[in-house]
């Protein structure tokens, strides 16, 4: 007897065969997946607890966002239309120095409940906060939400920061924060072992070199990775070639950050020089190509990375840069930006994009072994998508229509370590009125507390 089966739906697998089965079912158990192939194999093997009817559905694997910040998910909409360094020092630093630590558990858990809806299961998260012992409230968000996450908060010195804001912050915020990521790295993963820690930097425009080296000694040290943004718009891209006459990938190089355990978020001012270096150095690249199209930060060559071997996974990006956390959206956006932009239709097919939504993006994260397709030994991490609503008739291809058509509201059950976090659109464990009404009014608070 197994704890579920999921069975009778089209399972797009995105193992190395790409295999998709037409009448498929999948044997769950211990939160691991124990059984995959035809629904009337898995039938004659396994016995289940639960059966999970997946007729007229698709079953994928969970959605694997590399990029985003849950600190962003109180204050959407408050102003828009700027490039991204103004858009910082208007929104995100005034909304970071004025959160309080309950603030940051409640913006989390509320970003994470809307990405379960759009059938993500795992993020890449790079917080933005001076609070103290951030980490610790990000850890028990997970735990609360049931989803899988990678947490890293941006750790930063305090001369990087305006004069304004650096009157708020203690002279080793930078050693405060370096010490709760450490803290929180040794005590391991978390009580469900769904949520790991790895260090976080800002970006390497306003890191300094002597951050930037202690943060790849200690992820060294520590063996965890490294989560930084690299190269997003045209201004920090001057700023280097000003100041240290250099470019955003080259310093990152030359400082020794670069590696196959470094997500390079963005990625979009890059030459091929440095493409090369990205290659070269086993470093993953993460593409957010809705938040890159609001700030109007420009295109990131993705399919010329991708021509070089590069690892790319798909992020949001914040919900504040993004105005929402729909995978579905990045996917087809990312798509489609890549052909206009390089004039080839034929670039960024719907297949490969799917695989930076998933394996590409368990990849980009090294959770590869684990997550990002449906294969007997891997987690039972897992999205089910009705075919049967007007925007997904007829299916014909389903990959392109995954890609291409699906909205959030398509997404019928998600699945995370083998525990259904989501079944007809509601959570069977969350209070999501709760959480909505508590992140509503504490939103209201902090942005008063910003602009009062």
């Amino acid at each position: 007897m197994v704890d579920i089966i999921i069975e009778g739906g089209i399972v797009v697998t995105m193992d190395g065969s790409h295999r998709i089965i037409a009448d498929g079912a999948i044997a769950i158990d211990d939160g691991m997946i124990i059984e995959v192939g035809p629904r009337s194999t898995v039938a004659k093997l396994h016995k289940a607890d639960c059966i999970l009817d997946a007729r007229d559905k698709a079953v994928i694997p969970g959605f694997v966002n590399v990029h985003m910040h849950s600190s962003e998910k109180l204050v959407p909409g408050l102003i828009d239309d700027l490039d991204l360094y103004p858009w910082l020092q208007k929104v995100i630093n005034p909304m970071m120095m004025n959160m309080t630590e309950e603030d940051c558990y409640w913006s989390s858990l509320l970003a994470q409940l809307e990405m379960i809806k759009s059938g993500i299961t795992c993020f890449s998260d790079l917080f933005s906060s001076p609070v103290e012992c951030l980490l610790e409230k990000l850890v028990s968000s997970v735990e609360a939400s049931g989803m899988r996450a990678v947490l890293a908060r941006e750790i930063f010195t305090k001369d990087s920061l305006p004069n304004e804001l650096a009157v708020s912050v203690s002279d080793d915020i930078d050693e405060k924060m370096t010490a709760d990521t450490i803290r929180q790295i040794k005590r391991g993963k978390d009580r469900s072992g769904r949520a790991a820690v790895r260090f976080g930097l800002g970006g390497v425009s306003y890191a300094s070199r002597s951050l930037m080296s202690r943060v790849r000694a200690l992820a060294n040290e520590l063996d965890v990775g490294i989560h930084v943004h690299v190269a997003e718009c045209v201004e920090e891209l001057r700023y280097l070639k000003r100041e240290k006459n250099t470019t955003p990938v080259r310093y990152a190089h030359e400082v020794g950050l670069l590696g196959p355990d470094v997500l390079c978020a963005h990625c979009v001012w890059v030459d091929s020089e440095e493409i090369r270096l990205l290659a070269e150095t086993g470093t993953k690249v993460a593409y957010n190509p809705v938040s890159n199209m609001k700030l109007a930060d420009g295109v990131a060559p993705i399919w010329r990375m991708l021509e070089k071997g590069i690892t790319v996974g798909l992020g949001t990006d914040g919900p504040a840069s993004n105005d929402n956390l729909d995978m579905f959206a990045c996917m087809k956006m990312g798509a489609y930006l890549q052909k206009v932009y390089s004039l080839n239709p034929a670039y960024l097919p719907s297949e490969k994009t799917l695989e930076m939504a998933t394996i590409d993006g368990a990849r980009a994260l090294q959770m590869e072994d684990q997550i990002g397709s449906i294969e007997l030994g891997k987690k039972a991490d897992l999205t089910v998508i009705n075919l049967k609503a007007p925007n997904m008739t007829p299916v014909n291809d389903v990959v392109k229509r995954i890609v291409c058509s699906c909205v959030p509201s398509n997404v019928d059950i998600v699945v995370i370590d083998g525990n259904v976090v989501l079944e007809g659109g509601r959570y069977p464990k969350l209070d999501e009125l709760g959480t909505v009404k508590e992140a509503k009014r504490r939103a209201a608070k902090l942005i008063e507390r910003m602009y009062g």
